[in-house]
Parts: structure tokens; C-alpha cells; sequence
């Protein structure tokens, strides 16, 4: 451990860091010389900045060090419960998601049913009518009346099995105290081309909301920049320079 006092060595970075405000606070740069005597100071504040950094590394750094150990004795079994936590995840989560996929092929095969039964009663409702007519036909009064009671029968069995709703089949609900699923849809993938057409010609038309999705390389336009400098040409960037003073410390 070092023998450094934090306070102390706080104290002292602070008054030298105090005293260096104080004596740019107030520099007036209107003359060369004073531009020659600021870039000095300037300079002298960026060795005192490295002087109090490896102060602080002095002090900070056995205790980084006893903090890597410790977290290197640990990081085995946290990462151990990670992945027996995680293998108990994917399992949570394909029982549910099978149980999910069995009610809904139960679902669709209700609704299914319900279909079948619903075209074969009209194609039985089709033939009472046309039954019904070819007893009006025959003047059959008797044909006629059994027609008649047929196709009502019919009639009512369709109304019956149109108002009648589809079972309704959920996977079976399992319970684990403290445990809970989450649903959160995302995007698989994005065709990146269909976006920005369709980003372009709504902005045209004067709708910009999905220009939203979409963000500027900054990374890769300033790699063109930097480059080319006020050469660059890029549709819809304007090119600027960013100034900055930079010095070197005193040896």
C-alpha cells in the first residue's frame, strides 16, 4: 500500500488547481505576448494535471489491484449461476412456448371444424330449398309440408351454429411462484433499402416520421471529412472545422 494521505495529497492537488484558476482566470490575450505567456500556462496546467493523475493512480491503484483479486475469486461461481440460471430459462421457456403451440393447433382445428360444419349445413340448407321447390312444383301437399319442416329445421341449425362462439383453447397455465413471463415484439431484421425509399418518398410528400428510423453514420461521414477536409461533398451534411489548442507538457 502507498504511504501517501489521501486528504493531504487532496488538499495539495486543490491548491495548486485553485492557484492556477486564479492566475488565468483574468488573462487578457491581446497581444503576442500574451498569447506566448498563456500558451505557457497552458502548458504548465497540463503537466500539473499529469503530476496530480499519478498521484491519484499512486493511491487508487493497490486498491484497484485488491479489488481485481477479489472479483477474480468470485467470478467463477457467479458465472456458473449465470449459466445454470440460463439453462433453466430456455427450459422455462420451451415448455410454455410448446404448450402455446399445441392450443393453438387445437384452436385452429376447432375453428376448422366449425367451418366444415358450417359449409356442410349450408350445402344441407341449399338442398332443402331446393327440395321445398321441387314440392311447390308437384303440388304435393304432403311433399310440400315435409319440405317445409325440413328446410325449417335446416334454417335453424345454420343460426344455430353461426351464433355458436368457436371453443376456445389456451395452453394449460403453469404456475411457479416468482416466476413470470415477458412478451416484448422486436424487429427480426430491417430490409435497410425498402426503409429509407419509403423514408424519402414520405418526407417528399411531406411526412417525416420515418426519417426517424433512421440515423447517420457519423462515424463514417466524419471518416469522408477528415479525409478529404473542405473537399468533402455529401448530400445534406454540412462540412465545418471544430478548433481546438492543444500543448505539451513541460518536461
Amino acid at each position: 500500500m502507498t504511504d501517501l494521505n489521501p486528504e493531504q495529497a487532496q488538499q495539495a492537488a486543490l491548491a495548486v488547481a485553485n492557484n492556477m484558476y486564479s492566475l488565468v482566470e483574468d488573462m487578457a490575450i491581446d497581444s503576442p505576448e500574451m498569447f506566448d505567456i498563456a500558451g505557457q500556462q497552458l502548458r504548465e496546467i497540463s503537466t500539473k494535471k499529469k503530476h496530480i493523475e499519478e498521484t491519484r493512480k499512486a493511491i487508487t491503484g493497490p486498491m484497484d489491484q485488491a479489488k481485481k483479486k477479489v472479483m477474480e475469486l468470485f467470478a467463477v461461481p457467479i458465472l456458473r449461476l449465470d449459466e445454470a440460471e440460463q439453462v433453466l430459462r430456455r427450459s422455462l421457456l420451451a415448455y410454455k412456448q410448446e404448450q402455446d403451440r399445441l392450443a393453438a393447433i387445437a384452436q385452429r382445428e376447432a375453428e376448422e371444424k366449425a367451418r366444415v360444419e358450417r359449409e356442410r349445413l349450408e350445402a344441407e340448407r341449399r338442398a332443402a330449398e331446393e327440395a321445398k321447390r321441387a314440392a311447390l312444383a308437384s303440388n304435393d301437399v304432403a311433399a310440400i309440408e315435409a319440405a317445409t319442416e325440413k328446410l325449417l329445421d335446416v334454417e335453424d341449425a345454420v343460426e344455430i351454429a353461426d351464433l355458436a362462439p368457436v371453443a376456445t383453447f389456451q395452453a394449460p397455465k403453469a404456475v411457479a411462484k416468482g416466476i413470470s413471463t415477458t412478451r416484448r415484439y422486436k424487429a427480426l431484421d430491417v430490409d435497410l433499402k425498402a426503409l429509407v425509399i419509403a423514408a424519402g418518398s414520405a418526407a417528399v410528400n411531406g411526412d417525416l416520421s420515418l426519417l426517424g428510423y433512421l440515423a447517420a453514420d457519423m462515424k463514417a461521414i466524419n471518416g469522408v471529412i477528415t479525409s478529404l477536409k473542405d473537399k468533402a461533398s455529401i448530400p445534406g451534411v454540412r462540412v465545418g472545422v471544430d478548433e481546438s489548442i492543444s500543448a505539451r507538457r513541460i518536461a
